[in-house]
């Protein structure tokens, strides 16, 4: 199929398609048109690249644990690499949202000690 039906299929634009490709996430046979053709199964792919993707997982990653990746959902298979590299993961998001809530509570408190009201909200009571 061309990349057009593969867009249309997956919901996906053909922009990110082509970025996926750039990235080494699909490959693509070209015709002698020299339009891309990607086979059936690539529909397949293109899900579980767009669900790790919405799981905060950067391209290079991805790259790696694709291979390992099965169904849409995804489920991988369980090779010591991938725990190891989603354990990693798991651990690099933690302490981003660490990061992230410290921060936050600094500006809230800029904001308190400058006399203006910051809203109560879950994300500044799990930062106190």
């Amino acid at each position: 199929m061309r990349i057009g039906e593969l867009a249309q299929r997956t919901g996906c634009s053909t922009r990110a398609l082509r970025y996926y490709e750039r990235q080494g996430l699909l490959t693509a046979a070209r015709g002698g048109n020299g339009y891309r053709r990607f086979d059936d199964s690539t529909v397949e792919t293109v899900l579980r690249i767009r669900a790790l993707l919405a799981a905060g997982l950067p391209t290079d990653v991805i790259r790696r644990v694709l291979p390992c990746a099965r169904d849409t959902v995804p489920r991988f298979e369980p090779c010591a690499e991938v725990v190891a590299i989603l354990k990693s993961e798991i651990d690099r998001m933690d302490a981003l949202a660490s990061d992230l809530a410290r921060s936050r509570h600094l500006l809230a408190s800029i904001l308190l000690d400058s006399g203006v009201p910051v809203a109560s909200d879950r994300a500044a009571q799990s930062s106190t």
